[in-house]
């Protein structure tokens, strides 16, 4: 697990897979929404909860998904 987790592209909403890989009281901080007009929001894992606050708007690219084959 991560104490912490940082993405620099932005997804509509957070891939739970994310949020799986944080140890408790650990963060990630994401751009979400759609291209062009995102909110940066930090998540905290709680023990029995995920926390969401939010940062502001920003803009960021957007993340694509992997390679499907």
């Amino acid at each position: 697990p991560f104490d912490g987790i940082l993405l620099t592209a932005a997804p509509h909403v957070v891939p739970p897979a994310l949020f799986e890989q944080l140890r408790v009281g650990g963060r990630l901080i994401a751009p979400v929404g759609p291209d062009g007009r995102q909110e940066l929001f930090r998540y905290t894992k709680r023990e029995t909860r995920m926390e969401r606050e939010s940062l502001g708007p920003v803009s960021f690219v957007p993340l694509l998904s992997g390679l499907q084959r």
